[in-house]
């Protein structure tokens, strides 16, 4: 009676090392960098943007504003985040076949959050955010017109956002910021090639920019403490 028993034990083990390896295969992927980042610090990342549920330090300001009233002091926090990109190529029938010039970068995020001296329960903040941004460079491209040109679209997007979050219970905080956003581009289609006369209109955007104005409001409601962990009261 045992044999059959332990055959099936092993079968059930081999079934699962299988599921093991063939979940840890490399697969192939595609993303890009869009303009709005999946978190702000390494709490955020780690969660995947779902702490807007959990946000509790001053970089929430640029998800759950009501976060920041969780905190019982002042607080400072930076994010600091490297990028780079793989596999952003231009190649064509002219015989170009270049990697973009701007594939890495580092995007600093920092905000500042503090409980009111008279109000303990009303907390207010500021946060600086590299919000995002696209683009890509290719330096001295082959042209259709026998000669050598430029290829680059630039596009960036940085936040400054004041923030006031009350924190009404234990359990419910409500929050509210506004935003100044600056968004700047810049802009080549073989600028060096244009001519008029052969009906090919080149393009050179420099310098330009743009302000726009942007609010959110947040609240945070804690069901429980499961679904909120605190920390336990010093005896």
């Amino acid at each position: 009676m045992r044999t059959p028993l332990k055959s099936h034990i092993t079968h059930n083990l081999r079934c699962r090392v299988v599921v093991l390896l063939a979940a840890t295969l490399p697969s192939q992927s595609w993303a890009g960098i869009g303009v709005l980042p999946l978190g702000f610090g390494a709490d955020s990342n780690a969660m995947a943007g779902t702490d807007m549920a959990f946000s509790n330090d001053p970089l929430s300001i640029n998800n759950n504003t009501a976060g920041i009233a969780k905190s019982k002091s002042a607080q400072f926090s930076t994010a600091i985040e490297g990028f780079g990109m793989n596999g952003i190529r231009h190649a064509d029938s002219l015989g170009n076949d270049d990697r973009s010039g701007i594939d890495r970068g580092l995007l600093v995020s920092g905000a500042w959050s503090t409980p009111l001296a008279s109000r303990s329960d009303i907390t207010v903040g500021l946060g600086l955010f590299a919000q995002g941004g696209v683009g890509y460079e290719y330096k001295n491209l082959n042209t259709a017109f026998g000669n050598s040109d430029d290829l680059t679209a630039l596009f960036g997007v940085f936040r400054l956002a004041p923030a006031i979050a009350w924190n009404i219970s234990d359990k419910l905080r409500v929050g509210f910021s506004g935003s100044i956003n600056y968004s700047e581009a810049e802009q080549e289609v073989f600028p060096n090639t244009s001519d008029a006369s052969s009906g090919f209109p080149g393009l050179d955007i420099k310098n330009m920019s743009g302000v726009s104005y942007a609010w959110r409001a947040g609240i945070q409601y804690d069901l429980n403490d499961q679904l909120w962990p605190t920390a336990p009261t010093p005896s």
